[in-house]
């Protein structure tokens, strides 16, 4: 009997300081798990407070909207909780969320509501949830997401209301945005002889589907590896890529300012595209469109006539391009780019000229010039870096210089062969530069 007490002490004595173990001056310090308790919530931009656009420059007022936000919590990879939290003018969740204790894995999801809530109980999987690039940049609320690791402790709800298992949150827009700048002076290789203006953009093989969260290393975009991008399409680019479109109106071709004009109407929008071996087929690139007047002419016997074309003229040139690269060679006088006025007279030049067999008349219908400028980081050196395209980035598009004459049509920027390597020729030269947003600076040439 004696021994039995001495036994019942010692338990009574070990359940005491568990008990103990769970308060220490009102703060837990070993939580239970699996315990009923409440969790609030307060949600900001990436690198920002908790006021969406307090406080960063290259953010607008549509970037920053948060319509509605769901809260995911995953216990051990699996999902435990969801729910919808509303948010106060300083983007505090007003009412809190049931859960249980422990340390769990949080996801805030904004402006983005799975009404057949088919996410799927494993995190994993949730984390690979595509999203269609067209949902990702709407007007009314930009798509963002973010992850935090976190431990809840016991508490009820109006504890957690004031702030008692508070847990802030950053979530990252998912879309990239591109902005370009063509200024006043862009200065024009004497090779091109022509003087430029009119300039557009809009994007071409953006990737048309994202994972809802932020690529994880090694792992990349939907269809990213080398090993998934096999079925190419005649066009050179993955079926995977949004396609060029194919009337001028679908292009949604976007005026460039002298000077960067930070909203949303002059802002293009695209979803992130990293590939483990980056080529001209599955590289998202800007497209610009520019009106090229030439500053002289020549007849059908090569005669140069030192006489502009009026703006808004067709024109001809003989050029010869490698069907595979896309390497784009034009004829030149002098070191300068043969332009004729009529196609009968580029023909006729042609066939005088032995050295001309192997090209072709092209037609620049109403002078336009068509550039591709890939978007890129010319920060990272390792390519897969370099020419990947991350969700929140702000990629600005400065244009250099003008260093040729570019294509005469826009799907002439895609080669025949999408495994070509990038680099090989580009026609545009522009330095791009990256904030938070994080913004990419791009400084570069055309041509």
């Amino acid at each position: 009997m004696k021994t039995k007490s001495i036994i019942a002490g010692m338990l009574s004595t070990m359940l005491l300081a568990v008990g103990c173990n769970k308060e220490d001056g009102g703060n837990r310090v070993t939580p239970e798990a699996g315990v009923k308790t409440y969790a609030s919530f307060s949600v900001s931009l990436l690198n920002q407070s908790t006021r969406a656009a307090s406080n960063d420059p290259n953010a607008v007022t549509e970037e920053t909207k948060i319509s509605h936000l769901y809260i995911y919590i995953f216990n051990g990879g699996v999902l435990e909780t969801k729910g919808q939290i509303i948010l106060n003018a300083d983007n505090k969740g007003t009412s809190a969320l049931a859960t249980t204790t422990g340390t769990k894995t949080i996801y805030a999801v904004a402006n983005y509501n799975n009404t057949k809530g088919d996410i799927g109980s494993l995190q994993s999987d949730f984390e690979k949830q595509l999203i269609a690039a067209t949902d990702i940049a709407e007007e009314n609320g930009f798509f963002m997401a973010g992850k935090t690791e976190a431990t809840l402790i016991e508490r009820t709800e109006a504890d957690a209301k004031q702030d008692g298992n508070l847990i802030k949150i950053s979530v990252a827009r998912g879309a990239a945005k591109v902005q370009m700048q063509f200024g006043t002076n862009v200065p024009v290789k004497p090779v091109v002889n022509a003087t430029v203006a009119d300039a557009k953009f809009t994007l071409a093989q953006q990737n048309s589907q994202m994972y809802l969260a932020k690529l994880i290393a090694g792992e990349f975009s939907p269809k990213g590896k080398t090993a998934e991008q096999t079925d190419a399409n005649a066009d050179g680019t993955y079926d995977h890529l949004a396609k060029l479109p194919t009337t001028d109106d679908e292009f949604k071709w976007i005026n460039a300012e002298t000077t960067y004009q930070n909203t949303y109407a002059d802002s293009k929008y695209l979803a992130e595209n990293v590939n483990e071996a980056p080529t001209t087929g599955n590289t998202s690139y800007v497209l610009v469109s520019l009106q090229v007047t030439p500053q002289a002419t020549a007849d059908a016997t090569g005669n140069v006539t030192a006489t502009p074309l009026t703006p808004n003229t067709t024109f001809y040139v003989l050029a010869k391009k490698d069907a595979t690269s896309g390497k784009i060679t034009f004829a030149t006088k002098d070191d300068k780019i043969l332009y004729f006025e009529q196609n009968a007279d580029a023909t006729t030049y042609k066939g005088t000229q032995v050295n001309l067999n192997d090209y072709e008349v092209l037609e620049y219908t109403n002078g336009i010039s068509y550039y591709r400028l890939n978007i890129r980081d010319i920060r990272k050196t390792a390519l897969t870096e370099k020419y990947a395209v991350n969700r929140n980035h702000y990629y600005k598009v400065n244009i250099t210089e003008i260093s040729n004459l570019g294509f005469n049509t826009a799907t002439g920027t895609i080669p025949t062969d999408p495994t070509t390597p990038l680099e090989t020729q580009t026609f545009i030269s522009a330095d791009i530069t990256i904030k938070a947003w994080t913004v990419v600076d791009m400084n570069e040439p055309l041509g």
